[in-house]
């Protein structure tokens, strides 16, 4: 028996990378047609259609990658209550922290704080991956944070009396999301390594 044959998240966790690997894709996309609607505006004119069709992959990757991210989640926790009969989160509890409103605020953060901090008392190179768990949370945290803000006032500005959104802020928005899309990803990676390694040394 593999490591990852052992594990019930790997297949969804291979999925979510590479689904994270194509919204980074997409968001630097995305940034790359702002700068153009900023610096070179009447280039931007002849390519709008480009960036609405693109737009719209940008809608289906995001929704895509959030639902398998919730799965994933789910079964990389029910993973853990196989391997650790004490491991203080459930599956069900997981998604509790992820998808209730404003209890998420704290949920998302213990989540990931916790599976790093118990894979830190296993030693070995746990000990370093653990540590970049740790590391990428305030910066999944502060991107998530920012996105939304600006989400929200991008939004107001479309459906205001004027209809316009700023290109700049668009822009600003781009990057951050870049940013989120780099945090997820690397977030991803790191835990589904983490559990591949634990199961690694069970099975050795």
């Amino acid at each position: 028996m593999t490591a990852a044959s052992s594990l019930k998240s790997t297949g969804v966790c291979k999925l979510l990378i590479s689904l994270f690997w194509v919204r980074l894709g997409f968001a630097i996309v995305s940034t790359l047609f702002s700068v153009i609607e900023v610096a070179l505006p009447s280039l931007y004119q002849i390519i709008t259609v480009i960036d609405g069709l693109q737009a719209i992959g940008v809608l289906v990757i995001n929704l895509s990658s959030a639902i398998v991210f919730i799965i994933w989640i789910h079964r990389i926790h029910a993973d853990l209550k196989n391997l650790f009969t004490d491991y203080p989160i459930t599956p069900g509890g997981a998604l509790a922290r992820f998808l209730i409103p404003f209890y998420n605020i704290w949920g998302i953060w213990n989540t990931l704080s916790t599976f790093a901090e118990w894979f830190n008392k296993e030693g070995g190179d746990l000990i370093s991956l653990s540590n970049k768990l740790k590391s990428l949370i305030p910066f999944l945290y502060a991107f998530t944070f920012i996105s939304r803000g600006l989400d929200r006032i991008l939004f107001r500005q479309a459906f205001s009396e004027q209809g316009e959104i700023d290109p700049i802020l668009l822009l600003i928005s781009c990057v951050v999301d870049v940013g989120l899309a780099v945090a997820l990803l690397l977030v991803s990676k790191t835990m589904g390594k983490i559990l591949t390694q634990k199961v690694k040394r069970e099975v050795t």
